[in-house]
């Protein structure tokens, strides 16, 4: 059976808290998916992004004040 995968959402400022939830993501034994880390094959942002979407389990929101 494959890992759950978790796409996730977040601002290019906040890179420090992205890292850290890939890391608990990992330790719970799932994969997580950073869309801009994906192949581009010619798609645009929005696509790429929708696309890592759909392909996860679940979505995590990296929300800080920046």
């Amino acid at each position: 059976m494959d890992k759950p995968k978790i796409f996730i959402s977040h601002n290019e400022k906040n890179i420090k808290p992205t890292h850290y939830a890939c890391k608990i993501i990992n330790l719970i034994c799932c994969v997580p998916v950073i869309a801009e880390a994906q192949p581009k094959l010619s798609r645009d942002i929005p696509s790429l992004v929708k696309d890592s979407i759909d392909s996860c389990d679940a979505v995590v929101f990296i929300f800080t004040p920046d």
